[in-house]
């Protein structure tokens, strides 16, 4: 009978707002004064306790420029 190898542990993930507020920017976000991008696509406020992020994901916060 052949076993399969041990499996690795799982990669680590959290919730996005969860890590947003552990770098005190969950604030910020809630207030549209930062915007979430992760994988290069926009996350929407209401969506940020559902998305779950892991260590192979990319996360960008943009700070929008008003006036010219």
């Amino acid at each position: 009978m052949l076993l399969s190898p041990p499996r690795e542990a799982k990669t680590k993930e959290i919730r996005l707002i969860d890590l947003l507020e552990e770098l005190g920017l969950a604030g910020d976000v809630r207030e549209g004064k930062l915007i979430v991008l992760l994988n290069g696509r926009a996350v929407a406020k209401k969506k940020l306790g559902k998305v779950v992020v892991g260590e192979k994901d990319t996360l960008a916060l943009l700070r929008p420029v008003m006036g010219g």
